[in-house]
């Protein structure tokens, strides 16, 4: 087993003095160059006077470029492509292209394009003091009730430019060496800092927070250091407590072989992931590899040898570090609190140092055996060492499992698939439901941790023929996991492991690898870490920004996650009988109170607000109508004498839905007219053939991979009629009087469903499918009664239906 040597205890200020070396002030030039036409060219250094009106670019090269080596340009006031209301998914162009040399971009801003700043091949350029706010971002389809799958990203194809393409920047950098990046700041945009074969650049003191896709995001780029930058809030697929996909969203992205980076002292709370790192479809071998590439050549390809340090990565959706497919980095003295699948995701990780991080309360949305504090499936080589596991549901978990495609990969082939040779040494456990999790992991060495208070109820006991004497962690074991004397021997000598305390900063130190693109850097960057804890005893750590701590926090929009500067109405709970609003408030100060509700859109309609609490209700005394409404809030802008108003719309739909829940007698593919027989056979029949009768008041059936017992909503309609999570079948009928004006009904479905309108299809998707939502558009010149009848069959595996209806326009829309 390979040693890493072991992390040097010194000072924050050694690191801050390592990263800002070589960097010096920029002077301000005094020649002014007016941009009020595209394709204006820079030869010279000067400041540029900008027009109080958009200057687009109509052929996708720039509105300014700046063509002259080694000139100082700053930016005075804002350069915009386009009128501040635009939406932000129809911006396009960019505003500034830097395609020369030692290049100085200073102070201003640049808004309403879809790149903000270009540096093409731009060495040694330098960019300061920049607000790249208001450019390019996707309008995203999922909501508070539901994940649309359109929304997730892509981030696996870069080389064509597909990133800036389709996604759009703040700031790219292509094919540049020595950049300095420093005290750029980027808000309701969908991407911060994109690098794209970038080496030796420098990235320190950004604020790329509060985006809908990467706060920075490398592409084969290595040997850059980005340090002390907040790239909080960069998230996108979240709605708490009902979904938490992250759809490949994150503060810190490294794709395709990024080797060798310092990545410390950053945050990126609140994020997708934290920092999402993985090897690359070329590296895998699911892109063809270079020309006149050796054999072997994937051999432990990825994103390797790079040295993430001293980073806050609470509160992910999904990930707060995750390291796929890759060897050689250290993972170091990161925060990882609050996540919601696991601490740290390393599959197929190799030679990887996981030492002195804190990791707490992660997993609590876990996907079955992913969750927790460190998961890694098929690593080899790995260390995790002197960390502090408190309160996850699982605090290491290591397993091989079957993995047919992946192990096919060339990547795969060239560099195995075991899980074998992990070190779990020298750690802290307190709180866990479990501590250790091994599943057919051989030659796993584990000693030396320490469990801090009582082991959980239930938890088993040490396994003394897999633990070394000084363990006291619980332990669940499944296959053969030898640890044989062999293993454990030559690590008795690692300093610092399993004595709580730091090694000594002369401490001898192992070799790694010839060849370990770590090797050459490891002693000057290990020395600049920040200070150590002593994992054994308490830690005080509280992440995140101020006053938003905790993944309640994330709060979307549909052009990004809310950014808690402003007074925003959002819809917590918009189930179609009522309608329960939100209002939301910056988080450093006092939250506004509400002052007065009021509703517009029919008689029927009623409404109740707490002031204190911050929610306002809309509900309708008359089951049957459709009532879209306009809400106002008045509020005190959480000032004494304050005085702000939001207006938002919606609708409610309170219903009678009628039921019918029976097994699938018949086969619904292939025999569909048989099938709505059965389910339309008289009452007396119905029952007698195992379904079951009910009313419901709304369409909202998530029933995951359970069944209709599982729904407090069907319970007790199902009650012990033997009707299980798959192959059964649902029908539904209401009738609602619908005001004049523009409706969409939304379904979403899993598996098939039809949904029919006074006996007409408006939606039909009869087929086997995953979660899938389908819309149809009513449209009424006079009020209407509609009778809907909803059929949907379930065969097996995951299931969910719903039914939702949204207005586009009418009589409230105009007032």
């Amino acid at each position: 087993m390979q040693a890493h040597p072991p992390v040097a205890w010194l000072t924050r200020t050694a690191l801050l003095s390592l990263v800002v070396s070589g960097i010096a002030a920029a002077q301000s030039p005094t020649v002014e160059l007016l941009v009020d036409r595209d394709d204006v060219l820079v030869t010279q250094s000067c400041r540029l006077r900008l027009v109080d009106r958009p200057v687009a670019d109509a052929n996708g090269d720039g509105v300014v470029r700046i063509v002259t080596d080694g000139v100082t340009v700053e930016i005075a006031g804002t350069l915009r492509g386009a009128p501040a209301t635009a939406a932000a998914d129809t911006l396009t162009g960019i505003g500034i292209v830097v395609a020369a040399k030692n290049v100085t971009l200073v102070n201003g801003s640049v808004a309403g394009f879809k790149v903000g700043v270009l540096l093409d091949r731009a060495d040694g350029a330098r960019v300061e003091r920049l607000d790249l706010s208001d450019n390019f971002a996707m309008r995203l389809g999922s909501t508070a009730a539901a994940e649309d799958g359109g929304d997730w990203l892509w981030p696996h194809s870069n080389d064509d430019g597909e990133w800036a393409r389709n996604y759009g920047a703040g700031l790219l950098v292509r094919d540049s060496d020595n950049v300095v990046i420093r005290q750029v700041k980027a808000r309701r945009t969908q991407n911060g800092i994109l690098l794209e074969r970038v080496e030796n650049a420098k990235v320190l003191d950004n604020d790329c927070s509060f985006l809908s896709g990467w706060g920075i995001a490398l592409w084969r780029s290595s040997r850059n250091t980005i340090a002390r930058n907040a790239f909080d809030f960069c998230v996108r697929g979240y709605s708490h407590g009902v979904y938490n996909r992250g759809q490949d969203s994150a503060g810190i992205l490294l794709f395709e072989q990024c080797s060798e980076n310092l990545i410390a002292l950053n945050s990126a709370t609140h994020c997708g992931d934290g920092f999402f790192g993985f090897a690359g479809r070329e590296a895998l071998g699911e892109a063809p590899p270079p020309e006149g590439a050796a054999e072997g050549w994937h051999r432990n390809r990825g994103c390797n040898g790079n040295l993430i340090v001293a980073n806050d990565f609470s509160f992910a959706v999904a990930h707060g570090i995750e390291m796929t497919f890759s060897s050689g980095n250290l993972l170091a003295r990161n925060l990882l609190v609050g996540c919601g699948i696991c601490g740290i995701w390393g599959g197929y990780s190799a030679n990887t140092e996981i030492r002195e991080n804190l990791f707490r309360g992660n997993g609590s949305a876990g996907y079955g055996g992913e969750r927790g504090g460190v998961n890694i499936e098929h690593g080899r080589g790995n260390r995790v060492v002197g960390n502090r596991f408190e309160e996850n549901p699982v605090a290491v978990r290591l397993w091989w499992d079957e993995d047919a495609h992946l192990a096919e990969t060339p990547w795969a082939k060239a560099s195995g698939v075991a899980c074998r040779d992990n070190l779990i040494a020298g750690n802290a456990f307190s709180g866990n439901e479990l501590d250790i999790e091994l599943i057919d992991a051989s030659d796993t060495a584990i000693f030396g941790d320490c469990v801090i208070g009582e082991a959980a109820e239930g938890a088993a006991p040490a396994r003394r023929d897999a633990f070394d004497e000084t363990s006291r962690a619980s332990l669940r074991l499944e296959g053969e996991i030898p640890a044989s004397r062999d293993v454990l021997a030559p690590l008795r000598s690692i300093p610092g492991v399993g004595t709580g305390r730091p090694p000594a900063a002369e401490a001898d130190r192992n070799e790694l690898e010839p060849g370990d693109p770590l090797g050459d850097r490891m002693g000057e960057l290990l020395a600049a870490v920040a200070e150590a804890f002593d994992p054994c005893t308490e830690v005080a750590a509280r992440p995140g920004r101020p006053g938003l701590a905790g993944r309640e926090r994330i709060v979307m929009t549909e052009w990004g996650p809310f950014a808690w500067d402003r007074v925003l109405l959002v819809v917590a709970d918009d189930a179609l009988a009522t309608d329960r609003w939100r209002l939301l408030g910056p988080a450093n100060g006092r939250e506004p109170a509400i002052k007065g509700v009021t509703v517009f859109g029919g008689g029927s309609l009623r409404t109740r607000f707490s002031a204190a609490d911050r929610w306002a209700e809309v509900f309708c005394e008359r089951p049957g109508m459709v009532c879209p409404y306009r809400i106002e809030v008045l509020h005190d802008e959480g000032k004494p004498r304050g005085r702000g108003k939001e207006v938002a719309f919606g609708l409610i739909a309170p219903a009678v839905w009628s039921l019918r829940i029976a097994p699938s007698r018949v086969d619904p593919l292939a025999d569909p007219s048989g099938w709505r027989a059965a389910m339309a056979v008289p009452e007396e029949e119905f029952l007698a053939a195992g379904g079951r009768l009910g009313e419901v008041t709304e369409i909202d059936f998530p029933f995951a991979m359970g069944g209709p017992r599982d729904l407090a909503a069907l319970a007790e309609i199902v009650g012990d009629a033997e009707i299980g999570p798959d192959r059964f079948g649902i029908e539904a009928r209401t009738t609602l009087a619908f005001p004049a004006g523009r409706f969409q009904i939304k379904v979403r479905s899993d598996d098939g469903v039809r949904l029919l309108a006074n006996g007409s299809v408006l939606v039909e998707r009869w087929d086997r499918h995953g979660p899938t939502e389908d819309v149809a558009e009513l449209a009424f010149d006079a009020p209407t009664e509609v009778e809907l009848l909803l059929e949907h069959f379930e065969l097996d595996g995951y299931a969910t239906l719903s039914l939702d209806i949204e207005a586009i326009e009418t009589e409230a829309h105009r007032r």
